[in-house]
């Protein structure tokens, strides 16, 4: 039984408008776009920073980074390897090897901070690795491939508005390679891998026409690329603002019935025509202006045939050729006024993965395969591991090296990816998708297992009375083998209230600071001082984080006691100057005032923001001597007065009493009270118990701290003046 194909069963012919009042030919075709491999190589993670560049038709595979701050100060080594992988489709305009082929590169590196850390290498023989130096820290990166010739230092203004001129179809082909480009950020702060995929600037269409048996006496005569933009921006998009003039390709010279043949295109995003539904529609009456369009011209029986085709994300509305795109169409023309077409499409996308991993890490990602249009068509997988001892397994079976099939080429199929690795190394993956057709997508992965090593930390501190206001001091000297940046270290207070100072600077509460860099030989010193403020329980948490994530957790607790202070009381009698008195021949001493202070000495300073009260009791008594008379009379008094020592200070009095002095002078044996007055009580012989009360001044004092945390402990119970 002669089996009928896909298109023709699944498509019943239907009528068009003949072009130019000419005849038109059945065409029966069937297009088909593969978006091939996007390579990321990311090469040994040794001494050097490596950095690897491929060049592939298709999307691209995100890289995952880490936000590690870098030490601006240093310069890492840079190796920068170039390699293409193998094309997938079979029949090419240029060899397999030219399209490989780097025959020229400018790379430009911008420096987020430091222009002075620009870079711009350029090469005319990549064959091996480029090596250079960068400065630490956060890059631009532009890379054009096959420019012919070294495009100079410019600024990022100048390279990102790059524009390439199309002046022929040679223009793409020039020395018989590919422009290629691409721009990424990146950032340099340790030997690491970096992979860079170039993409192709230019759309690749593939078309293959034959002619059917039946629709004899039919003769391709000549292929012909119309509406070819006159330039490309190589690093912004080329929409339908941007092109402004187009030409046409030269005649391709056909002459048989069959045509196979490869055109390379600048990108031309004409965008969509949202009206157009209906396959039939697209045509030169609806298509934007420039859109590009393939024009074939044939004959039959001396009568001119032409034919349209016009390339697109699909077959109905899309007027889009994107770079990087292979769009291969395979026609048959089989008469008159028919056309039939479809289009399929097989889409392969891989996510990406982190580079560089710990040793026995299970890094996962997916693999997404999008097929339409094509139900007979029969979708594959072979996965393989190319380079690393480890385990892959895809949609949790491990890889065997085998084609499996994995769908339909009408439907979406997404496979997890999972590899883990047990030895420090490379690694590198490699996933082949195929089809019924024989057309391949190959995408490649790869990362570097390093093996980690642990922060390690020697904690001291220096003895402590646990008291609140009293610093505690202790030390840590933390390490990690092969790490030479700064650690992170956090801080937290979990429980009790009080000051962290790292050194000289202070630390609030849930805050992250960094310390110097670190030296692997010895490590890094780190010195802490916390003094709390309250009393109980004290919890506070340190946490310094290193290379990779790597952590050592210090976490300390104390019970809180007050601070504790020694009060010592003083009685003091302040009299004002002693002056002479004379009068009548007799003569004594006589001081105009005298006060009675309190005066309070602490052992030690008292705490900053605090003040400490202490409440004095004084019984005084003093005796009160008028005119005419030796015979004094007992005056006496109690006074409960407040005395503060102040914050910082050791030292607080006051004044409890003042007095207005007595004079009794003197001559020969005789006495004589000549200024009427007060005098302080004097006793002799010694005093026990309550006679301190009864016969002299008295006095007491109770300490009265204002906040728990300080302990007053009073040294002086009841004491005579001194």
């Amino acid at each position: 039984m002669k089996k009928t194909s896909f298109l023709k069963r699944a498509y019943a012919p239907f009528r068009i408008r003949p072009i130019a009042g000419r005849s038109i030919a059945w065409l029966r075709m069937r297009v088909k776009r593969i978006l091939p491999a996007c390579r990321q190589t990311f090469g040994s993670f040794a001494v050097s920073f490596l950095l690897t560049l491929s060049v592939v038709w298709g999307g691209c595979s995100p890289l995952v980074t880490e936000d590690v701050q870098p030490d601006t100060d240093k310069t890492y080594p840079v190796s920068i390897r170039v390699e293409c992988p193998d094309m997938s489709v079979v029949s090419k305009s240029l060899n397999t090897s030219q399209e490989k082929q780097i025959r020229d590169l400018n790379l430009y590196l911008y420096h987020e901070t430091n222009p002075e850390a620009d870079r711009h290498i350029y090469s005319d023989a990549v064959s091996g690795p480029l090596m250079t130096e960068l400065v630490a820290g956060s890059y631009t990166l532009y890379a054009v491939a096959n420019a012919g010739n070294d495009m100079g230092k410019l600024p990022e203004t100048g390279i990102s508005a790059y524009y390439f001129p199309v002046s022929s179809e040679n223009s793409l082909e020039k020395n018989g390679v590919l422009l290629s480009s691409v721009r990424m950020e990146f950032t340099v702060n340790r030997t690491m891998t970096l992979p860079v995929s170039l993409r192709h600037n230019v759309s690749k269409i593939s078309l293959n026409l034959s002619t059917a048996a039946s629709f004899s006496g039919f003769t391709i005569r000549s292929i012909r690329m119309l509406s070819v933009p006159k330039g490309m921006s190589v690093f912004a998009d080329n929409g339908a603002s941007a092109v402004t003039e187009t030409f046409d390709y030269p005649k391709r010279t056909v002459g048989s019935r069959t045509y196979a043949g490869i055109f390379y295109l600048p990108e031309n995003l004409q965008g969509v025509v949202s009206k157009i539904t209906d396959q039939r529609d697209k045509n030169l009456q609806n298509a934007p202006a420039r859109a590009t369009c393939i024009l074939i011209e044939g004959d039959k029986d001396g009568r001119a045939i032409y034919y349209r085709i016009y390339p697109g994300e699909n077959n109905t509305s899309d007027f889009n050729i994107r770079r990087n795109r292979h769009y291969t169409i395979n026609a048959t023309i089989q008469g008159e006024n028919i056309l039939d077409t479809r289009v399929s499409t097989v889409e392969v996308s891989l996510g990406g993965i982190p580079t560089p991993c710990d040793v026995g890490d299970k890094i996962s990602t997916t693999l997404t395969i999008r097929c339409t249009g094509d139900p007979e068509n029969q979708i594959y997988l072979n996965p393989s591991l190319l380079e690393g001892g480890g385990t892959l397994t895809v949609n949790g079976t491990a890889a065997a090296g085998t084609a499996i099939p994995v769908c339909k080429g009408d439907q979406t199929r997404s496979i997890p990816i999972v590899y883990t690795q047990t030895t420090e190394g490379a690694a590198r993956m490699r996933f082949i998708v195929s089809d019924s057709y024989g057309y391949t997508v190959s995408k490649d992965l790869a990362t570097y297992f390093q093996q980690i090593h642990p922060v390690t930390a020697d904690y001291n501190e220096k003895s402590w009375s646990r008291e609140t206001y009293t610093p505690f001091e202790f030390s840590v000297k933390v390490n990690q083998q092969g790490y030479t940046n700064a650690f992170d270290v956090k801080y937290e207070l979990l429980q009790g209230t009080g000051e962290m100072f790292y050194g000289s600077q202070a630390v609030s509460n849930g805050s992250t600071f960094s310390t110097g860099a670190n030296n692997p030989a010895s490590g890094t010193q780190c010195v802490f001082r916390f003094t709390p403020s309250e009393i109980g329980k004290l919890t506070f948490r340190l946490t310094f984080t290193g290379k990779r994530g790597q952590t050592f957790v210090l976490e300390k607790d104390f019970d809180v006691i007050p601070y504790k202070i020694q009060i010592r009381g003083s009685y003091e009698i302040e009299k004002s100057e002693t002056k002479i008195i004379a009068q009548d021949g007799f003569t004594g001493p006589y001081y105009e005032k005298f006060k009675e202070l309190m005066v309070l000495t602490a052992d030690r300073t008292v705490p900053a923001g605090l003040r400490l009260r202490v409440t004095t009791s004084i019984h005084h008594l003093v005796d009160r001597y008028d005119l005419g008379s030796l015979t004094p009379n007992e005056w006496g008094a109690e006074t409960t007065s407040s005395v503060y020592i102040e914050s910082g200070t050791v030292r607080g009095e006051r004044i409890m009493a003042e007095y207005e002095g007595a004079c009794i002078g003197t001559s020969g044996n005789m006495k004589k009270v000549l200024i009427p007055g007060y005098l302080p009580r004097t006793i002799s012989g010694s005093l026990t118990g309550d006679d301190y009360y009864s016969k002299t001044t008295v006095w007491r004092i109770y300490c009265e701290p204002e906040s728990n945390t300080i302990e007053c402990i009073n040294l002086s119970p009841w004491q005579p003046p001194k």
